[in-house]
């Protein structure tokens, strides 16, 4: 078994130690790992230090992306460089919690049908403050308890769409072979694009889920999640772009009720910081989205409220 850990790179400065050393001391007997850091052009002179360290590691390969292009185009230049029968993900500022891919390890070997496994995650709010588990009971609670600490969730599609919460990419890996189903990230969504990955993928397999932690999530870190005005922006369109396809159209309802939630969601953070504009006109598109939502209209008049923050 040999797992291929995928790792977008993009000034994470010293986390990125941490995170390629987190899975190299989660090594598991017969279970080979390589890990292929995508580089998406880094300025910063910490990183770049780092990348050329690892460039020398012979389980460690440093892809050069050409130009930067985002999470999706990184995540995607890794697949296709990967050898392995798995595919891993994850973030530069996080860490793989000890013992996940033994979890994992053992989770495929008594169930060899498994093809695509995930497991709850431990979110780190503050440096040096004590984690707290963020479980998912809804997997446990739509899956069947197959062996201990392993559940298996079948037909995931609608149950995904109903859940409030995806499986984070850095929690989960996959049979390469799936990739021939479900093609690559959608490289046009700077935001999400792992969201309706993670969707089209329940079209394909079962979901194996462990509930036990498989990610250290870093909630601190400056990213995009961070940058509210930028995320606000991009979040709906992962949405949009799902109740557009096809491939989802047992779940379009769902996707149409998650798109009016970004939308009100981006209406008040948009209000927040005094963009009162963009603010109304994403509180517009929430109610003709569901015109039955009285969400939608209470978004709008809050458009209009007084600014409290200073635009970014």
């Amino acid at each position: 078994m040999k797992i291929s850990w995928i790792v977008p790179v993009f000034n994470p400065g010293v986390f990125l130690d941490e995170a390629v050393m987190s899975i190299l001391s989660n090594s598991v007997a017969n279970v080979e790992a390589e890990i292929l850091l995508v580089d998406d052009c880094s300025t910063e002179s910490l990183t770049l230090d780092l990348l050329r360290k690892w460039s020398i590691h012979p389980d460690v390969k440093v892809i050069r992306q050409p130009q930067n292009g985002g999470p999706a185009r990184a995540r995607n230049a890794g697949m296709r460089a990967a050898t392995g029968d798995w595919l891993a993900y994850l973030d530069a500022d996080d860490i793989l919690a000890a013992g996940s891919i033994a979890l994992r390890a053992k989770a495929i070997l008594n169930v060899p049908t498994i093809a695509w496994i995930a497991g709850d995650m431990v979110e780190i709010r503050e440096p040096g403050k004590t984690s707290y588990l963020n479980s998912f009971p809804f997997a446990t609670r739509d899956g069947v308890e197959i062996m201990p600490h392993v559940f298996l969730v079948e037909q995931p599609t609608v149950r995904l769409a109903g859940w409030p919460m995806l499986p984070f990419m850095g929690s989960m890996m996959f049979r390469r072979s799936l990739l021939e189903k479900t093609g690559f990230f959608e490289e046009k969504l700077i935001y999400g694009e792992d969201i309706y990955f993670c969707l089209i993928l329940s079209l394909f397999a079962n979901l194996y889920w462990i509930d036990q932690p498989s990610l250290q999530l870093r909630r601190y870190h400056e990213s995009m999640t961070k940058n509210l005005v930028r995320g606000a922006r991009e979040a709906p369109q992962a949405s949009l772009a799902c109740l557009r396809d096809p491939r989802l159209q047992s779940i379009r309802r769902e996707m149409r009720w998650h798109y009016a939630a970004n939308l009100r969601q981006s209406s008040g953070v948009f209000a927040h910081h005094g963009l009162h504009l963009e603010s109304m006109k994403a509180a517009l598109k929430a109610i003709l989205v569901s015109p039955n939502d009285p969400r939608g209209f209470r978004s709008l008049l809050a458009s209009f409220s007084t600014k409290r923050k200073t635009s970014s």
